[in-house]
């Protein structure tokens, strides 16, 4: 049987307060999904977990309406956006917390797994049960919304 170690439940909590960027929330999504998670005993136990995580998550904000969690029509025209380019976008170390709590939850999710997991976009597309160019055009939106985000620090707005 597959356990829990110190450094998995760590990766769970990171991705926990990535969807929810509240720590309070986080461990509490952490250990009710590890009480359900431990009642059923899967065999891929982290994967299981997190997929656990991301279910209750969405479920309870869903219920809660806390915050819109907003669909994309799947025909959106997507502008030039090149996966590389991703990480030449610079953002001032003090403002990252600010601009994670202004994104949505899934957003939040995306750049967790592209920009912590490694994910590529076509592996989070399956993940996430999104299309490929549906994360892509929120790529672009998380992009335009840090560089508005960023000019309105420097020039003191």
């Amino acid at each position: 049987m597959q356990t829990f170690t110190k450094e998995n439940l760590q990766e769970l909590f990171r991705y926990a307060n990535a969807l929810t960027h509240n720590e309070p929330d986080a461990f509490d999504l952490v250990q009710t999904a590890m009480t359900r998670v431990l009642v059923k005993q899967p065999e891929n136990l982290i994967a299981y977990t997190k997929t656990t995580i991301r279910n209750i998550f969405y479920d309870q904000y869903r219920r809660k309406k806390n915050i819109p969690i907003s669909s994309y029509d799947e025909n959106t025209n997507i502008i030039g956006i090149h996966e590389l380019n991703f990480e030449d976008t610079i953002i001032n170390r003090n403002s990252i917390n600010d601009i994670m709590k202004d994104l949505e939850p899934i957003d939040r999710e995306l750049l967790f797994l592209y920009g912590y997991e490694g994910l590529t976009f076509d592996e989070i597309a399956k993940k996430m049960n999104k299309k490929r160019g549906t994360l892509l055009s929120r790529v672009h939106r998380i992009k335009k919304k840090i560089r508005k985000t960023d000019k309105r620090e420097i020039h003191g707005n």
